[in-house]
Formats: C-alpha cells, sequence, structure tokens
C-alpha cells in the first residue's frame, strides 16, 4: 500500500492524473486506513476538476485522521469552488487552530469567509497570511483583491503596490489591476511597453500587459494601438484553452431537445416551493453584476454573486464521471429527484445569506443554459435576464482576462460571435417553451432611464419601492467579478457603443454572429 501511495505521489507531482488516481485507489484498497493516500486522491481529484469526489477523499481521510490538518484545509479550498462557503470556513478554523502557523490554512479560511460576506474576519485572516509570509508578492495581492471586493480602494492600492515592489518581473496582473484604482501615466505606459517587448517577460505576463496597454490606449481613443495589444494579449490565452465549437453545438442542442414544450407539459407542478431564489443570468459582461448590485441594496434582497452550486448539483444528474447529457437523464426523471435537488439548491444558497431574508440572488452569467432545470426544479424563482447590445457585449469580453478557464471561448471574437449566436438561439427558445417565466432587462434602457427601470425590475419580483436601489454604489457587499470598479461608480453611458468604436476589427464577431 505504501508503495502504491508513493507512487501516486509521483504520479501526481508529473501531472500524469489519470495514472495517479488508480495508484492512490489500489493503495487505498489494500490499506483503507492510509490516510495520506486519501489525501492525495483528493489532491489528484481536484486537479482534474472534479471537486465533488476530491471532497469525498478529503472526508475520507478525515474519518481515519480527524485531526489531519493539510485533509481540513484542501477540504476547505474544495468546498470554496462548489459554493459551499460556511462549511469551508468550518474547515478552515479546524486546520488554523492545529497549526496557527499554517499560511496556506489562513488563505482558505480566508477566501471562505469572504465568500460568505463576512468582510472584516476575511480581511483579518488574509492579513495573518501577509504576518505570516510577508515576503510573498501574491499574498499581498489576494489581500488586495480582497480589499478592492468590498470597495476599501486606498488600502487595496497600498497592498497591490507592496506585492509589485515584492516581485516586479511577475507583477503585470497587479499592476493591471491597480490600474483600475490609480490609472497609468505616461511613464508607466511607456515602462508596460517596454515590458512586453522583454523576450524575458513570461506569456501569463505578457498578455496581462497586453490587456493593461489595452485600456490604457483606449482611455486615449487610440483604438488601432488598443486592438494590437488586445488582439495580442488574447492569442497568448487562447493558445492554453480548448474551446470546441462543435461541443458547444452539440450542448446547446441536447438543452433545446430536451426541454421541450411537451416535457415543461408533463412536468408542471414539479419542484420545490421555495422563491428564495432570484437568478440574474446573461451573457458575461452583460451588466449582470450592475443588476445584481442593484436588487442587493434593498433590504429584502442578499446579494451571494457568482454561485457554481445550480451547476454542481445538475453534473450529479449524471453518472459519476460521465459528461452531462439532458436527454440521458431526463426521461428518467422522477417528481421526488426534481423536488430533492430544488430544495438542495435552496439550502445551499441559504447558506450564502443572513437568516431570514427574504430573496437571495446568484448571478452566475452562464446559469441561462440551465434555465429549464430552473423552471422544472424551482418554479417560483425569479429568472431576469440581462441583456447589452451584442457587439458591445462581444467587445467588452474580449479585452478583458478572465479568472481561470471556464469561459474558453472568450479570446477569439469568432469564438465569441459563435458562442453568442448559440446564446441568441437558447434564449429564444426559453421565451418560447416558458413564455412569462424570464424578466428581460436591457443596460442601455436602464442606463438612460434608471428610476423608472428600477422600479420596472423591483415590481417583477415583488418588492416594494426603495430609494437604496438607485444608490447601489452604497451596498456593503463583496463584488468579485470583472465589474468590481464600475459598481462602486453611479450610473454611467461610456460603456455604450464601445464595439462601433473599434470599427471594422470587429468584423469576425458579426460574422460569426451570422453564422458565416
Amino acid at each position: 500500500a505504501a508503495a502504491h501511495s508513493d507512487l501516486g505521489l509521483a504520479l501526481l507531482q508529473a501531472k500524469r492524473l489519470d495514472e495517479a488516481v488508480g495508484a492512490l485507489e489500489r493503495a487505498l484498497a489494500l490499506a483503507p486506513s492510509l490516510a495520506p493516500a486519501a489525501l492525495n486522491l483528493g489532491n489528484v481529484l481536484r486537479l482534474r476538476g472534479d471537486a465533488v469526489a476530491a471532497a469525498a477523499a478529503y472526508r475520507r481521510a478525515l474519518e481515519i485522521q480527524p485531526d489531519f490538518v493539510e485533509a481540513h484545509s484542501n477540504l476547505a479550498l474544495t468546498l470554496i469552488s462548489l459554493g459551499r462557503p460556511a462549511e469551508a470556513a468550518t474547515h478552515g478554523r479546524r486546520a488554523v487552530e492545529l497549526r496557527p502557523d499554517f499560511a496556506a490554512a489562513w488563505g482558505n479560511l480566508g477566501t471562505a469567509l469572504d465568500r460568505a460576506g463576512q468582510a472584516d474576519e476575511a480581511i483579518e485572516a488574509l492579513r495573518r497570511v501577509v504576518a505570516l509570509r510577508p515576503e510573498s508578492a501574491s499574498a499581498h495581492a489576494t489581500l488586495a483583491r480582497t480589499l478592492s471586493a468590498y470597495g476599501r480602494l486606498a488600502e487595496a492600492a497600498e497592498s497591490y503596490r507592496t506585492a509589485i515592489a515584492l516581485n516586479p518581473r511577475r507583477a503585470a496582473a497587479w499592476r493591471r489591476t491597480l490600474d483600475r484604482i490609480v490609472p497609468s501615466d505616461a511613464a508607466q505606459v511607456e515602462a508596460d511597453e517596454a515590458a512586453f517587448a522583454d523576450p524575458e517577460t513570461q506569456d501569463y505576463d505578457r498578455a496581462q500587459l497586453g490587456f493593461k496597454l489595452g485600456k490604457a490606449y483606449e482611455d486615449r481613443g487610440d483604438y488601432a494601438r488598443a486592438f494590437e495589444r488586445l488582439a495580442a494579449a488574447n492569442a497568448i490565452i487562447r493558445r492554453g484553452l480548448d474551446y470546441d465549437r462543435a461541443r458547444s453545438d452539440a450542448t446547446f442542442a441536447d438543452v433545446r431537445e430536451s426541454f421541450c414544450a411537451e416535457f415543461f407539459a408533463r412536468t408542471e407542478g414539479w419542484g420545490t416551493s421555495d422563491e428564495t431564489p432570484v437568478f440574474v443570468l446573461g451573457m458575461p459582461r452583460s451588466s449582470t453584476t450592475l443588476v445584481e448590485q442593484i436588487l442587493a441594496s434593498h433590504p429584502d434582497v442578499y446579494g451571494a454573486g457568482e454561485l457554481p452550486v445550480l451547476n454542481v448539483l445538475a453534473g450529479g444528474l449524471s453518472a459519476p464521471g460521465a459528461r452531462l447529457r439532458f436527454a440521458d437523464v431526463l426521461p428518467s426523471i422522477t417528481p421526488d429527484r426534481v423536488a430533492a435537488l430544488g430544495d438542495e439548491y435552496v439550502r445551499q444558497l441559504r447558506a450564502h445569506g443572513p437568516q431570514g431574508v427574504r430573496f437571495i440572488t446568484d448571478k452566475l452569467p452562464g446559469n441561462f443554459l440551465l434555465i429549464g432545470l430552473i423552471k422544472l426544479a424551482l418554479p417560483r424563482a425569479k429568472v431576469i435576464h440581462c441583456r447589452r447590445d451584442p457587439g458591445d457585449t462581444g467587445m467588452s469580453m474580449f479585452r478583458t482576462p478572465f479568472v481561470g478557464s471556464n469561459l474558453p471561448y472568450c479570446y477569439d471574437l469568432g469564438e465569441i460571435g459563435h458562442y453568442y449566436r448559440l446564446y441568441q438561439q437558447i434564449m429564444a427558445h426559453w421565451h418560447q417553451v416558458l413564455p412569462g417565466f424570464i424578466y428581460d432587462i436591457q443596460y442601455e434602457t436602464l442606463v438612460s432611464n434608471q428610476e423608472a427601470e428600477t422600479r420596472r425590475l423591483l415590481e417583477h419580483c415583488g418588492l416594494d419601492w426603495d430609494d437604496r436601489c438607485l444608490d447601489f454604489t452604497k451596498a456593503q457587499r463583496p463584488v468579485h467579478t470583472a465589474s468590481w470598479a464600475q459598481v462602486r461608480e453611479p450610473m454611467f453611458d461610456r460603456s455604450i457603443g464601445v464595439a462601433k468604436r473599434y470599427g471594422a476589427r470587429m468584423q469576425p464577431f458579426y460574422d460569426a454572429l451570422d453564422g458565416r
């Protein structure tokens, strides 16, 4: 067993993840009480993207060895990715109780508390990381990101400056974010250009510099140079991602064909009766963060941000390790299973908000693909669909370096246009088969007529008028999306018409949007 466990660890370090799973499972079959093998199995499964199975492996390690510090810490990290921050914080706290000098555990605890909306405790935990590892640029940068999410921009700027000073050669992403707090001057743009051209600059840093320079030139009105830098930055990131147009076509077709009018007629009345969820969805950069911020300014609404909960529960409908196809799972789905899914979603959603609050928002944009599942399991939920000019949305995605690899289509204008076309088709389908279930709100109309559109939005949700919804910049809640800076400002219209400023450079997007 020990030999298989050591082999699994070696394969993990060599990034041969499938082989590592086999070796570690063999170790546990031979010695079910070998806690380190369960821990490393969890680590492999987490790296492989199977957070549910990873959490189960970490729990197994803790059943064997209840005070296994690394298992508590890694389980906290995994539960964060599953959208269960309160539970994650419990394990994070246990880890730092067992080992107070464990900086990584303090970091995971801070992130969990942050996701749970406990700002002061989260920031204090992240300051402990900085105190334990003052030489770590990434520790200062993580603290800065959290401070900026809560609108504490002066403190965030200071932490970003410290991170940059500690590691100037790997500081491109931090400088790009700092630029949104304290804009670059001409000397900084010149220095960024030099770093961009330096052959010693790593690809990741060059991409971040490209996005930063793109914004700087756009702010100057130099759209030709802005596009050059943005195109180069996107090309670097796109090389490391896998976006398959045919796979997206098949996914959207499966959803349209499975959630048809006949299916909804057959399942009428299924699901939970709970009305807590308010889904704010649409394409990325379509104003979902702004709309959630408006709603979260109301005392009866808690804004929980982008939650992976529905995606995780949907994935659980299929066999372990299998790719979800609704055509495979819906024919045999039962009312009891649907109700259980809806109740579990509400249970996990409630863990994000204060006790007794009437509504909690989930603003994961890509939930537009799961509107059928929402109607099935959560028929009393509100669904707010955010719309924006397609070209402006596409350009906004192209100039935004998203965190992680969950949006692989966002780094090529043709691929953005292709995905946008699929989105338009699926939204037309939902409106056809679920008339009246979805409330559309148009960004440009909201900007030009803020109060009237806000009143309509609140009325749709069954909320009384509250003046605080007009002054949404004062909402005391974290904003972790790419719009964290914009929602700290009053409503503005400078993002309207951005695609037109780039002219013919947008043509690949429009060609794909038209199916060419």
